[in-house]
């Protein structure tokens, strides 16, 4: 930026209403820096108001860098494992904040975040900050208890809650679906039905026999088997070979053949419906639904945050988890053959929305149908912090910056960069696609099965007949 510009300048350059932050050198201290932000009455005006001060941070020469790579947050190694510069939000948001304080760094390379012994004292990123071996870190970090009694930390940098990372949903194949348009309850009260029409016809049939003698000539159909098989006819296929004579039987058999379009009518949009759009999988949305789902085996990060949750709770359904939670180690939960094991619904991953999600991005093809799905519920609520040793002289300025950096959403909008997906989460495609053969497939097992029968029962008769007349000629069956 040209400092000859006044803020004036620059307030009339944007637009009215935008949001914008800027920082200046102090005109009265050298080691100061003033914080404006743009204000917009409404009335076509815009100035820059002061808001702050804050002093830069010249070096800092020691950052933690940790062994294992985490996608999406930090990461320094390409796909041949050849060392690169760092990449992800989390350096983002550290080059933004080397632009506004005006510092360098140099990295320190540790293998694991830390835990406490049983004296109390920690090692790893946790421990060296203790000690004061290095200045902060700027992965994400979730804040326990047990870590806030030894070390400080910033504003929080961003939500990252526990989630469940699960095989996307899956077209349902159903053999059957041709007769699971209704429910059970539907199929019986058509039968009901029929028997009741059935019985109707049969009483008004002998009703004009009796009372009305010599009105109406003599129905073909007297017989309640007959008169049964009649109105199954009426139901299922809308037509009548033989009409009754009786004026009251065909006005009721008119009502019933109207009742039997209007169920074929609604089967048909039924079946239309279903065979037009495809029914997926249940999608794991909760804990609660991956602890009942015995198919699926919940994994999460050996030594993490989540295992000491699940591990540790009293909630029946955490409990239901633990006892079938596996451990695995960074290295194997960033490789191919982990992701491929989601994919086909062998495991869910549970853990922190960058760590699932952000490996799990690695994974998916461009424009190609998802293979992972996040659950819809979080499992815990968690919010990332940048950790600090006990009063850093470069806290306050860190801790500050971002707080601001929050505030006009600069942060977010980072970290939904490095979040964006490439595969086709969309279900249904566009529009109603063309029926294929995987739609029709119901109707060809209830044709196969139609065969079948048929097939059998022209067997069996052929056997019966064969041996009826071997015994009327006497002959053995070879």
């Amino acid at each position: 930026m040209d400092n000859e510009v006044d803020n004036q300048g620059i307030a009339d350059t944007l637009e009215e209403g935008s949001i914008s932050l800027l920082l200046r050198p102090s005109l009265f201290r050298e080691d100061d820096w003033i914080a404006y932000t743009l204000v917009s009455p409404g009335d076509g005006s815009k100035y820059f108001r002061a808001v702050g001060r804050t002093k830069p941070v010249s070096t800092i020469n020691r950052l933690p860098l940790p062994r294992y790579q985490k996608p999406r947050v930090m990461e320094f190694k390409d796909e041949q494992g050849r060392w690169t510069d760092l990449r992800g939000y989390s350096v983002a948001i550290l080059k933004e904040l080397q632009q506004v304080l005006n510092f360098t760094i140099s990295l320190r390379e540790f293998e694991f975040w830390g835990t406490p012994d049983a004296k109390g004292r920690w090692d790893g990123v946790i421990g060296a900050l203790f000690e004061k071996e290095i200045d902060f870190s700027p992965m994400d970090f979730t804040p326990t208890k047990e870590s806030r009694e030894v070390i400080d930390f910033t504003e929080w940098v961003g939500e990252d809650p526990v989630v469940i990372v699960s095989a996307a949903p899956q077209p349902e194949i159903r053999p059957f679906l041709l007769l699971e348009i209704y429910q059970p309850s539907v199929y019986l009260s058509l039968i009901v039905t029929l028997f009741f029409c059935a019985l109707i016809i049969w009483a008004l049939t002998r009703a004009n026999t009796i009372l009305l003698a010599g009105v109406y000539m003599p129905s073909k159909v007297q017989k309640f088997t007959k008169v049964l098989l009649s109105a199954s006819k009426t139901i299922v296929a809308q037509c009548l070979k033989d009409t009754p004579n009786e004026l009251s039987v065909r006005i009721f058999l008119i009502m019933v053949w109207f009742m039997s379009l209007v169920v074929d009518t609604v089967y048909q949009g039924h079946i239309t419906a279903f065979i037009a759009m495809p029914r997926y999988t249940p999608a794991i949305d909760n804990h609660e639904k991956l602890a009942k789902n015995n198919s699926v085996i919940p994994v999460t990060e050996k030594f993490s945050t989540t295992q000491t949750l699940i591990m540790e709770s009293e909630r029946e359904s955490f409990k239901a988890l633990a006892s079938r939670l596996e451990l695995y180690d960074a290295s194997f939960l960033d490789t191919e053959e982990f992701y491929y094991g989601i994919s086909v619904g062998k495991w869910a991953f549970v853990d922190s929305y960058s760590s699932t999600y952000g490996r799990a991005l690695n994974f998916e093809n461009r424009i190609s149908r998802c293979k992972f799905y996040v659950s819809r519920d979080s499992v815990i609520g968690g919010l990332d912090a940048w950790p600090f040793p006990r009063n850093s002289p470069v806290h306050s300025q860190i801790s500050r910056s971002l707080k601001w950096l929050r505030y006009y959403g600069i942060l977010e909008n980072i970290r939904s960069r490095y979040y964006l997906s490439t595969c086709d989460r969309s279900k249904g495609g566009d529009g109603v696609k063309k029926m294929d053969i995987t739609m029709m497939q119901s109707s060809f097992y209830v044709a196969g099965i139609g065969w079948s029968v048929a097939a059998t029962v022209f067997l069996l008769e052929g056997i019966v007949s064969r041996l009826m007349h071997m015994s009327k000629t006497g002959q053995r069956f070879q």
